[in-house]
């Protein structure tokens, strides 16, 4: 495949969880750069403000740096996804584009929904992972999964460091690129640091070690994955890191779900006398977590599946797995046994009820799976970008058949322009807001309201020794607090409380 490159893109947001309406996408970087030497050919930077029907969590402000106050004078959240759209387009049209992020679920999360999905997008949805109008292919892979693969398969003289607050293996960002000589050009946690960081991560790290850099592009894609399993007659290793702990898998592919995932048998802990077991048995060990035996690994999620051959492990690691001769000959024992390996994804077969009976979400805001959107669904939120007046976008809303583009595009009007809107629709959005921020709801985790945003910012000020009289007076009594840091927390809770008065005035 030619006319390659890579795009590396990270995203701060208003809140830290992806997959949600509720939170906004507030800033982005996407980096374009050719593959053989790295050289960057076009960037996108852009911050929005903060949509008046969402709430900055402090915990993102703290970490990210942003503010409503510093926000404020940035074009809004759907004119940021204007430009979004023109940019990527413009990329995909002339490029094959592997798009990397690190913790891509995440970023990927924030711009599928947060984005796309929360302005309309709907042709941006997918193209991370589908072909471009031009035919171009576009693939996905997860920087963090590449540094687990390094580090646990690797040959390159790559060191994990110690939390300075937990004492263990870290892969945050900033840490593993200081710890290996990758120097922060600026503050990290801004979008635009964070993805230099990254890309100068990958370029060290592919070129000094490109056989597992080749292992993570062959997962790329689901399709990728679907042909590497069809076709590779060998089991693969797999890793995954929990709080600094190493986790080995060595997988042997029994078949596809019908869900979308890839089921495998864990050969480190398979016996022969696994080879005995009833379907009945088969079910109820799938899901014992003490010593389970049996995974399913989703397609789509460029999974760490590496070729034993290419694989640089340690004596400790070998001693981890085990025999490598026998879990090779278990491997072979299985492939040959295609009874077994039916009984093993039949066990895993998901029925059509169970597959849709995911608790159903009460708001619009969360509802993009809820059911896909049709080509004339499509065709209408184009038509709706293309008007230039917001009063003939509001307009336009009455075409809309899908409740859930009804609720979006109202929103997106009373970000930009509410004056062109009934009074109804703004009583009716203010309400909304004003009930689901002043809830004591504490059950629904896909948004803060004002109590948890006043917990979350007490527990963050606990933790840096920061105490009530400290934000009322405006002076910082913990000289290892930045001053820039504590100035956050000040607004922070400044911000709260003017929120809080203005919703209170909405009900």
């Amino acid at each position: 495949m030619t006319n390659i490159r890579y795009c590396f893109f990270d995203t701060e947001s208003s809140h830290n969880i992806p997959n949600t309406g509720f939170t906004q996408l507030l800033e982005i970087t996407a980096i374009l750069v050719d593959p053989e030497n790295f050289e960057i050919e076009d960037v996108l930077d852009e911050k929005c403000r903060l949509n008046k029907t969402n709430f900055l969590s402090p915990g993102a402000s703290f970490t990210n740096n942003l503010t409503e106050e510093n926000l404020r004078q940035n074009m809004s959240s759907y004119e940021l996804s204007r430009v979004i759209n023109k940019k990527f387009s413009e990329w995909r049209q002339k490029y094959n584009i592997y798009w990397i992020a690190w913790n891509n679920n995440f970023d990927r999360g924030i711009f599928r929904v947060a984005n796309a999905y929360m302005n309309l997008q709907l042709d941006d949805l997918y193209f991370m992972n589908t072909k471009s109008p031009s035919g171009n292919f576009n693939y996905e892979i997860d920087a963090l999964s590449f540094a687990h693969a390094l580090q646990s398969f690797g040959k390159s003289d790559l060191k994990v460091p110690l939390h300075p607050n937990t004492g263990k293996p870290s892969f945050q960002l900033g840490l593993i690129c200081d710890e290996n000589s990758i120097k922060a050009e600026g503050e990290l946690h801004t979008a635009i640091v964070d993805t230099k960081l990254m890309m100068n991560f990958v370029k060290k790290y592919s070129k000094q070690d490109p056989e597992i850099w080749k292992q993570m592009q062959q997962t790329a894609h689901k399709e990728r994955v679907s042909d590497l399993l069809s076709n590779s007659k060998n089991y693969f290793l797999s890793t995954f890191f929990m709080r600094g702990n190493e986790y080995l898998y060595t997988y042997s592919y029994c078949g596809m779900g019908n869900d979308g995932s890839a089921i495998f048998v864990d050969l480190k802990n398979f016996t022969e006398d696994d080879f005995l077991l009833s379907p009945a048995e088969i079910s109820k060990r799938k899901d014992d977590r003490k010593n389970r035996i049996f995974r399913k690994i989703y397609l789509n999620k460029n999974p760490i599946l590496i070729d034993p051959k290419v694989a640089n492990l340690s004596k400790e690691q070998i001693g981890s797995l085990g025999n490598l001769e026998e879990i090779q000959k278990m491997h072979e024992n299985l492939e040959n046994n295609n009874q077994y390996k039916n009984k093993v994804v039949s066990a895993f077969t998901v029925d059509n009820d169970e597959m849709f009976a995911k608790k159903k979400s009460e708001y619009y805001e969360d509802m993009i799976y809820e059911s896909f959107f049709t080509n004339s669904d499509k065709a209408l939120a184009r038509e709706f970008h293309q008007l230039d007046e917001y009063k003939d976008k509001y307009k336009k809303i009455k075409a809309f058949t899908d409740m859930r583009m009804v609720h979006i595009a109202k929103k997106i009007i009373y970000d930009n322009e509410p004056s062109v809107m009934s009074q109804s629709d703004i009583r009716d959005i203010e309400h909304q807001i004003a009930n689901r921020l002043l809830s004591e709801n504490y059950e629904y985790r896909n948004y803060l309201t004002i109590e948890t945003a006043k917990d979350e910012l007490e527990k963050i000020c606990k933790a840096n020794e920061i105490d009530n009289d400290d934000l009322n007076n405006n002076k910082n009594s913990n000289p290892d607090l930045p001053n820039e840091k504590f100035q956050l927390l000040v607004s922070a809770r400044t911000y709260i409380e003017n929120k809080e008065k203005e919703l209170e005035a909405m009900r």
